[in-house]
């Protein structure tokens, strides 16, 4: 009787072993189950980071306002919604306030947190656990796309016999392409239809031809045109003299042009600087050289026909319409044709829903933008500089 009873006294001791022993036991699960969770979770978090980062840097050219509310957008839209700090909170910075691109301008910062619940971590008292991912998203005016062919039909880009240099520069066409017999060198070449390669040739480390995604309207990331296609011009009194014939210099100044304006045989032709409507295109045949800087033309109707030996036209390089030479307004559906031996369009040129035909050596362009695009000639060139906000998104941190 007497060792049982000392046997039942110790039996007692098993239940604060085994106590303890799942208390030990819930842990490693909590450790292996809710950490493992709460790192899936953080990868996920991290996709919508980046994403929005780059959906933010993407629009900072348009300010602070624009590039937040598209970073917060983009966050949303991946399950990520700020609800002022209880379950989720979408943090954005522009400029970034930390790391290595703190304080860059052209850099977008987003942080997402997200209170994740825990399982067996609530034997530890652990409810739920805050986790947080980073991204900086960074516009780099290298490697962005400078042609551009929005058709979603037919061939939207097409090359005949043309020297296209530009290394720093991709060619996009959201249908079909076509490269007969041309020298391109371009760090990307994406079609979304076909191809027809004809005896083409890709110097040194240029891309060949790949199918690609749709890409869409840059004009939404570009200051410039952002603002031309939310303020259309239409105002003001009708300037003339709208025609022009056998002149040394013809001078035009800025303003609305309300009937077709035609150029004959001037030796000069001179934009002045400032921001033009035509009501109803433009005809210049047989101009020797068309010149301006700080020149935005805004082609409200009509068709534009610029024939030039030499044409040296810049756009502004601030104000509102930064970066824009030429903008058609989208409703109108006439074809620009550009022909000439010399010079070039510095600024962007943004024909949305009509062909470009670019005929000639031009010794340089910035930017292309068409429903189609037609590049015939025996050289072009696209430098790697260009206007601040332009340039492609990426991830940097």
């Amino acid at each position: 009787m007497h060792k049982r009873y000392i046997r039942n006294g110790e039996r007692g001791q098993v239940i604060p072993i085994v106590a303890l022993a799942l208390t030990v036991l819930f842990g490693a699960a909590a450790l292996a189950v809710d950490v493992g969770y709460w790192r899936y979770q953080q990868r996920v978090q991290q996709a919508a980071a980046d994403s929005a980062a780059i959906a933010g840097a993407s629009e900072s050219s348009l300010g602070a306002v624009a590039a937040t509310t598209a970073a917060a957008h983009d966050a949303t839209m991946n399950g990520f919604t700020d609800d002022g700090g209880v379950n989720v909170k979408v943090q954005v910075n522009f400029p970034p306030s930390s790391g290595a691109y703190n304080g860059n301008a052209s850099a977008v910062e987003v942080i997402v947190q997200k209170k994740q619940p825990g399982f067996f971590a609530k034997v530890l008292g652990i409810n739920a656990q805050w986790v947080s991912a980073r991204a900086v998203g960074l516009v780099s005016n290298n490697d962005r796309m400078c042609i551009y062919g929005l058709s979603t039909s037919g061939t939207a880009v097409l090359f005949n016999g043309s020297t296209v240099n530009m290394p720093r520069c991709g060619i996009v066409s959201d249908s079909n392409m076509t490269i007969n017999g041309a020298t391109v060198t371009s760090w990307a070449i994406g079609y979304v239809g076909t191809v027809i390669n004809n005896g083409s040739t890709y110097p040194g480390n240029s891309a060949h031809p790949k199918q690609a995604l749709l890409t869409s309207d840059p004009c939404p990331t570009i200051a410039g045109c952002a603002w031309l296609k939310a303020n259309p011009p239409h105002s003001g009194p009708c300037l003339s003299p709208t025609v022009y014939n056998g002149l040394a210099t013809a001078t035009l100044q800025p303003g609305r042009y309300c009937v077709n304006v035609i150029i004959n045989g001037c030796t000069n032709v001179v934009f002045n600087p400032g921001l033009y409507e035509f009501d109803a295109g433009v005809t210049a045949n047989g101009v020797t050289n068309v010149n301006g800087a700080g020149v935005t033309i805004y082609n409200n109707g009509g068709q534009l026909i610029i024939n030039g030996s030499t044409v040296n036209l810049s756009a502004p390089a601030t104000g509102n319409t930064e970066g824009v030479l030429f903008f058609q307004n989208p409703a109108d559906t006439n074809a620009f044709i550009a022909n000439g031996s010399g010079g070039g369009y510095a600024g962007m040129v943004y024909f949305p829903t009509s062909q470009i035909t670019l005929n000639g050596t031009l010794s340089q362009w910035l930017l292309v933008v068409g429903s189609t695009v037609l590049i015939n000639g025996s050289g072009t060139n696209v430098p790697s500089a260009a206007f601040p906000g332009w340039g492609r998104s990426v991830l940097a941190e």
